[in-house]
């Protein structure tokens, strides 16, 4: 099911996408290979994600709450773990090119970085 979601997605774009996608994943990858990992690592950590949205979409509606109600709880569980945190930031590098609603973010902050280069003094 997931499959075919992505497939659809990537039907959607043109070759701007397919350009930028196969450049930041040969880059992505250069980096997984000098921390000793492969793309297939980065595939779990996607999927990890994916199962924790289904997990936290069943628990809204089994209860009407998600299993975290204030910010100090998801940061105490989530921001502040760095065994979540490593398989969040590469799953959400590859859901930039997974998922059209992702990709379309990545373009507007693309495109407004390219419209206020010459005002950006530093970026980090």
């Amino acid at each position: 099911m997931l499959g075919k979601k992505i497939l659809k997605n990537i039907k959607k774009f043109d070759e701007e996408y397919h350009e930028r996608a196969s450049q930041s994943l040969d880059e992505y990858e250069s980096i997984l290979i000098n921390e000793g990992k492969t793309l297939y690592y980065s595939i779990d950590c996607y999927l990890e994600i994916v199962n924790d949205m289904y997990f936290e979409g069943v628990q809204l509606m089994k209860t009407g709450e998600y299993s975290s109600s204030s910010f100090e709880e998801v940061n105490a569980r989530v921001y502040n773990n760095p065994k979540i945190m490593e398989y969040f930031i590469h799953g959400l590098l590859l859901s930039q090119f997974l998922l059209d609603h992702h990709y379309e973010i990545l373009q507007y902050f693309i495109g407004v970085i390219q419209q206020n280069k010459s005002s950006i003094k530093n970026n980090l």
